[in-house]
């Protein structure tokens, strides 16, 4: 017996260790490789934290722990969200696949054609192992999701993560602006320099699309760090130190902000620019900064742009939107593309992660040289992998998510963070959590709109973050609550 007790005490410091490892190393590593963008790498990430996660479980001997609490709804999109793509791998009788998706049963049939094997049972997918290595990584997704919404309940936890990524996103901003002031310095051992910030991603718009993400976080969670605000002003010897130390701190920290948008600027992505003025527009109204100085900051980023718009015209800057690299097709002949093959497979879609390939059959403008990849639009994209009924509710639920969240943070009385009747940790606290909300509001607008022109979607490191960011929309602002203080 006391055998026993002495395994279960080992099993949960040993937990404790590992729970945490389980959720820093896919933050820190994704971004840092080439955004997770390789298979191998993302499949390992994905199956080393699932492995550690079995692990888990195992030690802490309690697995519904990790779903209690998740509200049920989450649980039910989650499930739906995977096991659509595990329909689109079931193998059905050819008569059943012609009716639901007739054009991917007309190209079985002209293979056929061709290598004389009349095909008996077929999936929609066009690639089935592609589609079932993805479905491994949304498990992963899911499951980090609901691990780090457990970890959300610690206090100390949302303050440990903001250093973190504080720190990631500040390396690779920095590095980012080396590569602009050293044109030979390229991206880790993958690609050559091109003169533009790149951090350790190959594409310079899937770089500042993660900036983009991380920075309205950061710049929310030094905010939060300052002195409290309200008429509780420092009179002690020792408040007033406080109070200097951490004005100090803000200095600093926003230092590192500025160094990363001045990398989202230097990467010269028009869209991530443009998805950077908005992010800040919207942390500035949701999270009630009134400053004199950040109002006009914004404004003057907005003018400088419609500025700029106007010297080398509006119709200019479409033509050069429409170029996507030196050589290559257009968006919108890309788009063009598309919508033809989701208008063939609108029903069922070709499959999860199966663009690539399906996209060949459609392709009508490309050279010996060049390939589509992906659609450069994530809402297409995903349209043409799931069909038009599964991505159309997928993306209402998203935006419908952002927008029950910006309500909810526009509706919190900004007030309660410096009540009488809370301490200064509790009041910083709070404050710190509200603005945290607007930061990821404004984070996840720049994603979503960033995905118009671009496949953020596509990279595992921006896949992660959004993730995250949509947790951070909704956290808990009074701790002993549990839910936000709203106006009276």
């Amino acid at each position: 017996m006391p055998g026993t007790v002495q395994v279960k005490v080992v099993q949960k410091r040993f937990a404790r260790t590992l729970r945490p490892l389980l959720i820093w190393v896919p933050i820190l590593f994704l971004p840092f490789l080439l955004g997770g963008a390789r298979p191998w790498f993302w499949a390992s990430i994905a199956g080393v934290f699932m492995t550690g996660l079995s692990v888990l479980i195992w030690a802490e001997e309690d697995g519904p722990a990790l779903t209690s609490g998740v509200p049920r709804k989450v649980l039910v999109a989650g499930l739906i969200l995977i096991g659509y793509p595990v329909l689109q791998l079931v193998p059905l009788p050819f008569s059943l696949l012609s009716t639901l998706d007739p054009n991917r049963a007309l190209w079985l049939q002209r293979a056929s054609d061709v290598t004389g094997l009349q095909p008996q049972l077929a999936s929609i997918t066009y690639m089935p192992l592609t589609t079932l290595f993805s479905i491994f990584y949304c498990i992963f997704l899911f499951t980090f999701a609901l691990l780090f919404m457990r970890a959300n309940r610690d206090p100390d936890f949302l303050a440990q993560f903001c250093r973190l990524v504080f720190f990631l996103a500040a390396a690779e901003a920095m590095y980012g602006l080396l590569q602009v002031l050293i044109p030979t310095l390229g991206v880790l051992w993958e690609a050559p320099g091109t003169g533009d910030a790149r951090g350790t991603f190959v594409n310079r718009n899937h770089f500042a699309c993660f900036l983009n993400m991380t920075w309205p976080v950061m710049l929310a969670y030094l905010l939060g760090t300052g002195q409290r605000r309200g008429s509780h002003s420092a009179h002690s010897y020792q408040e007033k130190e406080e109070n200097h130390q951490l004005r100090q701190r803000q200095i600093f920290l926003s230092f590192f902000v500025g160094i990363m948008l001045l990398a989202v600027f230097f990467s010269q992505s028009r869209g991530g620019i443009l998805s950077a003025m908005i992010a800040l527009t919207i942390f500035t109204i949701f999270g009630r900064i009134n400053t004199r100085g950040m109002i006009l900051f914004v404004l003057a980023g907005w003018a400088v742009m419609i500025f700029y718009g106007c010297i080398i015209g509006f119709e200019g800057i479409l033509q050069r939107f429409d170029v996507i690299e030196e050589g290559a097709a257009g968006r919108f002949n890309i788009w063009v593309d598309s919508w033809r093959l989701i208008r063939d497979h609108i029903l069922t879609g070709t499959g999860l992660d199966t663009y690539s390939t399906a996209i060949r059959l459609y392709q009508s403008h490309l050279t010996d040289q060049s390939e589509i990849v992906h659609a450069h639009n994530d809402y297409l994209e995903l349209m043409a992998e799931l069909g038009v009924p599964m991505a159309s509710a997928i993306i209402l639920t998203v935006w419908g998510y952002w927008v029950w969240a910006a309500r909810r943070i526009w509706k919190l009385k900004p007030a309660a963070t410096d009540s009488p009747d809370k301490g200064p940790v509790e009041s910083r606290r709070a404050l710190q959590r509200r603005l945290i909300s607007a930061g990821a509001l404004a984070g996840g607008a720049a994603f979503l709109i960033h995905s118009l022109a671009e496949f953020n979607w596509q990279i595992p490191a921006n896949q992660l973050y959004f993730i995250i960011l949509l947790i951070l929309m909704s956290l808990p602002y009074d701790n002993t609550a549990g839910a936000p203080v709203r106006r009276t």
